[in-house]
């Protein structure tokens, strides 16, 4: 029988879209584990319709990091997806903190040159992968 997982998924949420933590948190609970969702970005739509509104929840990121750090929350698995800013590399680095190594850490790579704010938002994955070198010590990482 497979233990329950404290999972992390760093993710944004769609308003409409089958996708990011709309697609993994139901599964994910589906399937027995415990699941702490830290929403980078409130999305209106999937970015594939060229139309879209995004919500930068940095400042609800850093706080809550703080309070489970606070509770002594601890993670076997961080999955990451979307990042509506680059300050939330940061946040991600302080996430790692608090996983149980050796943690298995999963980063979905985003598809497509997406803008916002005029901003490639590829830039900031770019600037997360260059920082798994000196997190990943103790981490498997896998990019999907």
């Amino acid at each position: 029988m497979q233990q329950n997982k404290n999972i992390l998924i760093i993710n944004d949420m769609p308003g409409y879209g089958k996708v990011a933590l709309a697609a993994m948190l139901p599964i994910l609970s589906h399937m027995g584990h415990n699941i702490y969702n830290l929403p980078t970005a409130l999305v209106s739509n999937t970015l594939d319709y060229g139309k879209f509104t995004i919500l930068d929840t940095t400042d609800y990121m850093k706080k809550s990091i703080a309070v489970w750090k606070e509770l002594g929350f601890s993670f076997d698995c961080i999955t990451t997806g979307f990042l509506a800013s680059a300050e939330q590399v940061d946040i991600i680095r302080n996430a790692y903190r608090l996983t149980d190594a050796p943690g298995l850490v999963i980063h979905e790579i985003c598809e497509g040159p997406h803008q916002w704010h005029g901003e490639n938002l590829a830039v900031h994955l770019g600037q997360l992968i260059d920082s798994y070198e000196e997190i990943k010590t103790n981490q498997e990482v896998f990019h999907g």
